[in-house]
């Protein structure tokens, strides 16, 4: 659980206490919809309270009103309370009872964090449909892309730092001779961090990753190899091989900072990205193939629709296009 949702411990605590307000149990409820880890995690919790719950709870067989005659006995000479004898003794084992609930939820929450941060990985998903940014413990600097999510065990270990990246991502890594960062992929390919800057994104067959400040070691899974790359350079590992190049596209963080721009380019690249950025899927007609890669466009968009920016590069080159389903072609 993240520290800025600390405060659903308290409702937690309260709703496994059955002493939840309406309110209370509304804010419960919609931070368990938020997500199927928060659920799993209440149930984790949910679950902790019931094996533990029955030592907090004195056994039948103890003798209440022989325990409460001690009570009383030692409370003889006191003050006089304006409270009755009766109400007292209803008023004090309400006590007991809700400072054993307390300190039972209380342990089974403490050990329950305790133990997400030694050995029950984290798993942070941007799944809202929008770009996710989080703070690692050692002040590095992930921004996740739609659909991506990264895995990784809270406080690291003694030797390296390893998280585990499904997805596209940019990394802002703190550097930390002594204790390497590292990023496994699902292809098996390792990226270990020798500088600060990059993307990376993943498939189940290939990695690629962009350095825009640092350098980057990429190591290739089944003994492929593996190769430095610096500030401007791609490396991309695929079955078989593993390759770097200069970095030629000025778009490669559009879906980080929102901004997707051409400069004289082909409309056959400019369709691939757009496609791309917006998440649609864009087809030529075949009579009109050859022609995408002669017309060339400069352009920029930043807060525009699909339709917007399909629109805008059909004002400047002249195409027309249409939408089928979920298609968008686009001919003469």
């Amino acid at each position: 659980m993240n520290s800025d949702n600390s405060h659903i411990h308290d409702l937690i605590a309260k709703a496994l206490a059955s002493a939840c307000s309406p309110e209370e149990a509304r804010l419960l409820q919609q931070w368990l919809d938020e997500s199927p880890a928060n659920r799993e995690e209440y149930q984790q919790i949910q679950q902790l309270w019931q094996d533990i719950k029955p030592a907090a709870t004195p056994p039948r067989s103890y003798n209440t009103t022989a325990a409460w005659n001690k009570v009383d006995n030692r409370l003889q000479g006191t003050q006089p309370v304006l409270v009755p004898v009766k109400n007292r003794r209803s008023l004090i084992l309400k006590g007991l009872t809700a400072a054993a609930v307390a300190i039972v939820v209380a342990g089974t929450l403490w050990w329950f964090k305790s133990a997400r941060t030694s050995n029950i990985p984290q798993v942070i998903a941007a799944n809202e449909g929008k770009v996710k940014s989080l703070e690692l413990e050692d002040h590095s600097l992930i921004t996740l892309r739609q659909g991506a999510s990264i895995t990784y065990l809270p406080g690291f270990n003694a030797q390296h730092r390893t998280v585990r990246l499904k997805g596209q991502a940019y990394f802002e890594v703190t550097p930390d001779p002594d204790k390497p960062f590292l990023i496994e992929t699902p292809d098996h390919s390792v990226i270990e961090v020798l500088g600060t800057a990059f993307t990376v994104h993943t498939s189940d067959t290939s990695t690629t990753v962009v350095v825009s400040n640092g350098k980057v070691k990429l190591s290739g899974g089944n003994n492929s190899g593996s190769l430095i790359l610096l500030s401007g350079e791609k490396g991309m590992n695929q079955p078989g091989k593993i390759w770097q190049q200069p970095n030629n596209d000025i778009n490669y963080l559009a879906w980080k900072t929102g901004i997707l721009q051409f400069n004289d380019q082909p409309l056959s690249e400019i369709l691939t990205q757009v496609a791309g950025f917006y998440g649609k899927v864009i087809k030529v007609e075949n009579a009109y193939q050859q022609t995408t890669t002669t017309l060339k466009a400069t352009a920029r968009f930043e807060g525009q629709s699909c339709a917007e920016a399909m629109h805008e590069l059909q004002l400047l080159l002249g195409f027309t296009y249409r939408q089928e389903g979920d298609t968008i072609i686009v001919g003469q």
